[in-house]
């Protein structure tokens, strides 16, 4: 099996941003990262660009190539490596969710994809444009119309249909951004590829929403089948790469050293190994965004920026309860020193410390019918249905990504969802409405996805919490 043809250490030579003759080494937990150079570097030429599909002609070039791609894979026999069915059999049989390996498993997979679309369109400028489900919340018009390759019929939404902004609207995307801990945006470590561990921001929310949106195969394990799951996916890495250029990744080894053995196949049909370290940097891989800078430095490199993450468990609480038809509220009692953490954390002013404090909703059933959105409240004493997502208890709303009918391992019907409780308490104490050593009430509660009135009784479904928990998330 081969590995990804680019190696980080030849690549930061090429780029003169390694000493001469020296290896550059991922530094470990705790080690400090390589010096920053004092001018950004070029992107390398023939670095290609991923562009807005809503930025294309519909009938320019991109769109064109992307058909004849999609066309010529779905002539292929089903076990044929390179044709569209056994494409999708990779997400079904491989993919992880719920845990870390979530970002650079899909960004390998659309790596791969988009030289093999790139080879069967016969156009080799050909590179995958992205959704942006933010600026553009309905399915693109070039993804529409009979006989058109990119459309798929199982779709539940349809040409006008819009995605709410409670998922992928600017404020949400803007608040995963300026998430510091890496795990909350990224979800939980994990040791095990299939392995769910916790599902952070960046997956829970808009990620899976836009699954359960576009619905029919999109919902499923079998998503790759609509030629708009590769799109979504684009916008889900360029999201990762915006996050990036302000933000470090983990340097846990563990992370870093981790190998997707033979996921993936190259355009020969020949399976390829892949390690998360390999696939940190876009440009690193030949490609970037339209709206990723046309310089980069050590930064844009995501080898870890001056400092390094570090998180640093102060204190736990746990509470377990089960909740049907009314809202599910625990409370929490932290300890003194989880308190301390806290009151410093929300404090009106002065200068407070780097660190998170992170609130894992855990062991969540998923309901039946996955068209349920759950959301998060802290402390609010007026809680139902209707309460608004601006409410200053409000913490976030995740929703559910799972086939029921996909057998295979790591597809469980549990998952844990991860949010930044700090934000909400700062917010609420300002406004008298919580103080430091009094408990934590955490509130979840069901409601129909989009607000669809038709869907009342989704809503009622029992979706039953093994428990809570408050954890201390410090960076150094």
């Amino acid at each position: 099996m081969s590995r990804v043809p680019t190696n980080r250490r030849d690549f930061l030579k090429v780029l003169g941003l390694a000493a001469a003759g020296g290896a550059v080494a991922c530094p470990g937990p705790g080690e400090p990262g390589p010096a920053p150079t004092p001018d950004p570097t070029p992107v390398p030429p023939g670095t290609k660009v991923r562009r807005d599909v809503n930025s294309l002609d519909p009938d320019g070039p991109e769109i064109t190539a992307y058909k004849m791609g999609v066309q010529a894979m779905k002539g292929r026999p089903d076990a044929n490596p390179l044709g569209w069915v056994a494409q999708a059999r990779i997400h079904l049989d491989w993919c992880p969710h719920g845990n870390w390996f979530f970002l650079p498993w899909h960004r390998a997979y659309l790596y791969y994809f988009e030289q093999v679309c790139r080879a069967a369109s016969g156009d080799q400028n050909f590179t995958l444009p992205y959704w942006n489900w933010t600026a553009n919340p309905q399915i693109p018009a070039a993804f529409w119309g009979q006989g058109n390759p990119l459309f798929n019929s199982t779709r539940t939404a349809g040409p006008n249909s819009t995605a709410s902004p409670e998922f992928v609207g600017q404020t949400v995307v803007d608040g995963i951004l300026a998430i510091n801990d890496f795990e909350l945006f990224a979800s939980s470590q994990a040791s095990q590829q299939r392995q769910r561990t916790g599902t952070g921001r960046l997956e829970g929310t808009p990620h899976n929403y836009v699954h359960g949106f576009v619905g029919g195969e999109m919902g499923t394990f079998w998503s790759p089948l609509d030629p708009i799951f590769w799109l979504h996916h684009a916008n889900v890495d360029r999201l990762w790469a915006t996050w990036n250029e302000s933000h470090a990744n983990t340097t846990d080894l563990g992370w870093l050293n981790f190998t997707f053995q033979g996921n993936f196949v190259d355009t020969s049909g020949s399976p390829v190994d892949v390690q998360v370290e390999d696939v940190l940097s876009t440009v690193q891989l030949g490609y970037r965004y339209d709206t990723q800078p046309e310089t980069i430095g050590p930064e844009s490199l995501l080898l870890v920026s001056a400092g390094t993450v570090r998180e640093t468990v102060a204190a736990e609480t746990r509470g377990a309860a089960v909740f049907g038809r009314e809202p599910l509220s625990v409370p929490l009692a932290p300890d003194t020193a989880l308190h301390d953490k806290i009151r410093a954390l929300t404090a009106p002013q002065g200068e407070r410390p780097r660190a998170t404090l992170r609130l894992a909703v855990e062991g969540v059933d998923v309901p039946e019918d996955p068209r349920t959105a759950v959301r998060v409240f802290l402390n609010c004493d007026y809680l139902s249905p209707d309460t608004p997502i601006d409410d200053p208890h409000y913490v976030g709303t995740f929703t559910f990504f799972h086939d029921p009918d996909a057998p295979h391992e790591g597809h469980v019907s549990k998952g844990s969802y991860l949010f930044n409780a700090a934000e909400t308490l700062r917010k609420l104490r300002q406004q008298g409405q919580y103080q430091p050593g009094a408990p934590v009430q955490v509130q979840v509660i069901p409601v129909p996805l989009d607000g669809d009135p038709g869907l009342e009784s989704v809503a009622s479904q029992a979706v039953a919490p093994s428990g809570f928990s408050l954890s201390y998330v410090e960076y150094r």
